[in-house]
């Protein structure tokens, strides 16, 4: 059972993350996409992670974990489905 708690772990912080860089690059594409189209791939790539990544690291993914947190108190849900005990038993 406490290995089922970390599979949801593991899917909760999966769309943690999507949710936080989807937009990002949805927004970096429907912006800067024409302008950077006939730049070669590195280049397109090297100027696209540059922007993005400081923007899901320090806005949007702290934003989508304080919203979830929030949901999920307001649910009256646990945060993660795995108490401190069923925590402790998985660790080496």
């Amino acid at each position: 059972m406490a290995n089922r708690g970390w599979h949801l772990f593991n899917a909760r912080k999966t769309l943690q993350a999507w949710l936080a860089v989807y937009p990002c690059v949805l927004l970096f594409l429907a912006l800067f996409g024409r302008q950077l189209a006939h730049w070669p791939l590195p280049l397109r790539l090297l100027v696209s992670t540059a922007v993005i990544v400081p923007v899901v690291v320090n806005i949007t993914a702290p934003l989508v974990q304080r919203s979830i947190d929030w949901l999920l108190r307001v649910s009256g849900r646990p945060g993660t489905g795995v108490t401190a005990e069923e925590s402790k038993e998985e660790r080496p």
